[in-house]
């Protein structure tokens, strides 16, 4: 289920899924390890109950929005049924205050995220909301939000803000699936090294 850079529409992602379930029935594991968001929502619902041992981890997405489709979990303290595991989920609020410190003089700043793929565009959601929720006390005031699905738009909205006097940071999150002229997507790498090879306000990037 590692769909980042070759299965990056909703329908190709739940086409990985149904794959990688047959295998699981071909194979009768005795453990199922789950990596990764697009496993956990898409791969985990059709053993949940099942007398299969289940671990995931990897999760970015809080765990509770693919247990409403999965119902794999009571509660995160006592879990229940036959899954358990660990996320990466961690303190969103820290990406503003962290910035700050690197950058201390930094006033503004303009979010861009991606919605090229369901999980990433949820992933940007959540940290937008996190902003929204904390606004009057960070230490950046966040002028706007911007998504995108390509890497051409993306590169746009690089240079718009790079040359826009009124924003002290480009606040990128997560810029991973942007999917090129092409239709492949551009690995997160090869975005990264664009940004910092050509750009006066290197774009602080937290996933």
């Amino acid at each position: 289920m590692d769909t980042q850079n070759t299965h990056i529409t909703a329908a190709a992602i739940r086409e990985r899924a149904r794959l990688a379930g047959a295998e699981i029935t071909r194979l009768r594991p005795d453990m199922l390890v789950l990596m990764d968001d697009n496993a956990v929502e898409h791969v985990l619902p059709p053993p949940v109950g099942t007398g299969l041992p289940i671990l995931f981890g990897g999760t970015n997405v809080p765990v509770e929005f693919c247990n409403r489709t999965a119902g794999f979990m009571k509660n995160r303290e006592r879990p229940g049924k036959n899954v358990t595991g660990v996320t990466e989920e961690h303190e969103l609020i820290q990406n503003p205050r962290l910035i700050k410190s690197l950058v201390p003089t930094a006033e503004t700043a303009v979010i861009i995220y991606s919605r090229a793929t369901p999980f990433i565009g949820r992933m940007g959601e959540v940290n937008e909301a996190c902003i929204a929720a904390h606004r009057d006390s960070l230490p950046i005031r966040f002028v706007g939000a911007e998504t995108v699905s390509t890497l051409s738009e993306y590169q746009s909205l690089i240079r718009k803000y790079d040359h826009d006097p009124s924003v002290d940071i480009i606040y990128t999150f997560a810029p991973v699936s942007l999917v090129r002229d092409d239709g492949t997507a551009g690995p997160a790498t090869e975005t990264t090294r664009w940004m910092a090879a050509k750009f006066r306000k290197n774009p602080a990037s937290p996933g």
